[in-house]
């Protein structure tokens, strides 16, 4: 692969994201390309359920939890499974859940970060297709993503019209409900489109997939074990290589 596309990628979303930087390994996302068609997830009327109603063949979401999107939009998650869309849920993992929490001032506490896994993991064991896949990333993962149909299609090896990535970074202090968000479209911005589906690609190889969650686990603020149990990574079905991209 060529590495002269991994310089640095840094978010700016104008002055108001002046303390929030995010590496991702990629393309210089600069002001100019930023500065249009930002939203936050407290907009009146603003609902990602557009952005992931456009897969036609996966979802990515990397995210510390994702509780609220896991609580909005569960059955549509049931949905897109029932429709033979694949989907890779990509969390922090218990040592880098809790420096997440502080640095954006979240108040998912263990207790419901294990709640949300557990009805994460009952919904996977009704999937008999094996479509929904669960990991932790060991990082410190500094922006949410809702990637849809970041794979090539095969024959042309061009990303569909439905490719998409909705990117949240994480800043500092700031609640992710108020956190800046862009949709970044593959026919629109192919290099920083491409850069961001091989960031989310490699750290998902780099996941572990969970397998279930420890019992009496007890609130990370009096202690700091929110343990799961984890397997061997798993593979993509049928996926091409990062490399290929």
């Amino acid at each position: 692969m060529d590495n002269s596309i991994w310089p640095a990628i840094i978010g700016v979303f104008g002055d108001v994201l002046s303390a929030c930087i995010t590496v991702v390994g990629g393309v210089l996302i600069s002001n100019r390309f930023i500065a249009k068609n930002v939203n936050t997830y407290i907009d009146d009327g603003y609902d990602v359920g557009h952005i992931m109603n456009r897969a036609k063949d996966s979802i990515f979401i990397v995210a510390e939890i994702g509780d609220e999107l896991w609580k909005k939009h569960k059955n549509d998650f049931i949905r897109y499974l029932d429709m033979g869309v694949d989907i890779y849920w990509l969390i922090s993992s218990e040592k880098y859940f809790t420096q997440i929490n502080n640095y954006i001032e979240s108040d998912v506490t263990c207790n419901k970060r294990n709640s949300v896994i557990k009805e994460m993991l009952e919904v996977q064991s009704l999937d008999k297709n094996g479509r929904f896949i669960l990991q932790t990333f060991n990082g410190f993962i500094t922006s949410s993503f809702i990637a849809v149909d970041i794979d090539m299609e095969d024959i042309e090896r061009l990303w569909r019209k439905s490719s998409v990535i909705h990117y949240m970074p994480y800043c500092y202090k700031v609640n992710a409900s108020k956190s800046p968000i862009q949709n970044i479209y593959a026919n629109k911005n192919k290099e920083v489109f491409k850069a961001l589906a091989l960031s989310i690609k490699k750290m998902w190889q780099d996941g572990t997939p969970v397998e279930s969650i420890k019992q009496n686990h007890q609130d990370y603020k009096f202690s700091m074990s929110c343990k799961i149990r984890q397997t061997r990574p798993v593979r993509l079905k049928g996926k091409r290589s990062v490399d290929e991209l």
